[in-house]
């Protein structure tokens, strides 16, 4: 049973804390870099116990095989297998009776089939790159699949000649059946005994179960896939044309044979006992677009922790932690918006009255406009809240930009009133000239507040400004 994360229902669960008994999707859980042995390693923390998480096995939160069948079958059309597929194919074509091209054929095609089941089963989804390095990096592993062959011939043979013909086509017909199975614990192993012992592949086949027999039903299929094609094609077909085809179809339908069961062993690595990275398997599987969504930084490791807690109720502790952090000094403005909120939300009406004229501060300086106006109005509201000068004033510049023209004049009044003598005075009372002027009507009051303008401030930079805008009021 899949297993769902607990803050996502809709998401199924990367890891568990086994202290909290939380379920946490890729995108909930805390990344972390902490030394391990003298290196660096990333680890996964649960956001509440602030502990390791254990990691669920890949099989939790992977499509089963069974419901990705279209997507083996379109696997060898990605550039690099389609490309070798019709490279293998018109070579066959062009020398059909040589026996050199044949081999070599035989040998690159299983060579990539093979790297398509390592990769696959390692998480990496994508048709491996043709290279110089590809086919001549771990020749011996493939050869093993050959060792293998030759044992259970070598092993059938004995049984023919003890048992007779019947013993040894049970004999064939079991390890037919068992052969995908071997081929996992081939890889996974890298030995040829562990593949040859049924102490170690007939347990596999029972704890995948039933899956099993459906994996090996489409294997079946698969194999007998390029034989039905031909058999349907039309007998004038030219023979170069019906090599080419015949040839085409068989690495296709290898490549998929291969990748499915990479998937396989990817799915049920636990129970076959293969090793999978997750960090290697997540890089492999994510796009371009996801990976940049994935918290990498300090600050957004730290955000996306918060946003963690916070969905699951624990406000007091993120408060806390925000605390801890930050030392104080909410500086980044993201973090401080969830430290407001949070005080809020806690009812922490001390520090509510400090945060909120500095929070304030930070939206004006990252030109956060609409939050910033938005905050202005809370804090605004509290008669208990004193709100800088310098803030207040930037909020009524704000207000007459989006064209609030009484939220506008409202700041600037609340300034000149609350601030008197300040020396930013004519820096609210020119707007508020405008605006009694140009938007309210009161054309008298506009001009008795500029003429007491210009005669209190006569050497202000704004009170030429001031007398020339007077002139256009006569």
């Amino acid at each position: 049973m899949t297993i769902h994360c607990s803050l996502h229902p809709s998401k199924p669960a990367h890891f568990q804390c086994h202290k909290c008994d939380t379920a946490f999707c890729g995108g909930c859980i805390v990344q972390r870099t902490v030394p391990q042995y003298g290196m660096m390693q990333k680890s996964y923390f649960c956001p509440s116990c602030n502990i390791p998480a254990e990691q669920l096995e890949i099989g939790n939160f992977i499509e089963p095989f069974w419901t990705r069948m279209p997507k083996f079958f379109i696997y060898p059309l990605q550039l690099h297998a389609i490309l070798l597929v019709m490279a293998l194919a018109l070579l066959s074509a062009l020398f059909p009776t040589t026996l050199l091209v044949y081999l070599f054929c035989f040998v690159v095609s299983t060579k990539y089939a093979y790297t398509v089941l390592t990769t696959t089963a390692k998480g990496n989804l994508k048709a491996p790159q043709m290279s110089i390095e590809l086919f001549n990096s771990n020749v011996l592993q493939v050869f093993k699949q050959y060792i293998l062959f030759a044992a259970l011939g070598g092993i059938a043979t004995l049984i023919a000649k003890y048992t007779g013909i019947v013993g040894m086509g049970a004999f064939g017909l079991i390890c037919f059946i068992l052969m995908p199975a071997m081929f996992m614990v081939l890889v996974s192993s890298n030995s040829v005994l562990a593949a040859l012992n049924p102490m170690i592949v007939v347990p596999i086949v029972t704890r995948i179960g039933w899956r099993y027999a459906l994996m090996f039903l489409f294997l079946l299929l698969l194999l007998m896939a390029p034989a039905a094609i031909l058999y349907l094609a039309p007998e004038s077909l030219p023979a170069g044309v019906g090599v080419f085809l015949a040839t085409f179809f068989q690495h296709y339908y290898t490549f998929i044979a291969y990748n499915l069961m990479g998937y396989v062993l990817l799915q049920y690595h636990e129970e076959i006992g293969f090793d999978v990275d997750y960090d290697y398997f997540i890089k492999s599987s994510q796009t371009k677009k996801e990976q940049e969504q994935v918290p990498t930084t300090p600050e957004e490791i730290l955000t996306n922790q918060i946003n963690i807690m916070v969905k699951s109720g624990q406000h007091e502790e993120a408060l806390a932690l925000i605390r801890e952090e930050s030392r104080g000094k909410e500086n980044d403005v993201e973090l401080s918006d969830k430290y407001f909120n949070l005080l809020k939300i806690c009812q922490k009406r001390d520090s509510y009255i400090k945060h909120g004229p500095y929070h304030l501060g930070l939206l004006i300086n990252q030109h956060k406009k609409a939050k910033a106006i938005k905050v202005y109005q809370e804090l605004a509201d509290d008669k208990e809240i004193e709100i800088p000068a310098s803030s207040v004033l930037t909020i009524g510049r704000l207000f007459f930009e989006r064209g609030e023209h009484q939220n506008a004049s409202n700041c600037y009044i609340s300034f000149i009133k609350s601030n008197p003598g300040h020396e930013k005075l004519p820096d609210a009372y020119f707007p508020l000239i405008k605006l009694l002027n140009e938007h309210t009507g009161n054309k008298p009051k506009a001009k008795q507040l500029a003429k007491g303008l210009i005669k209190t401030y006569p050497e202000h930079s704004l009170t030429p400004a001031v007398a020339n805008y007077v002139q256009t009021m006569m």
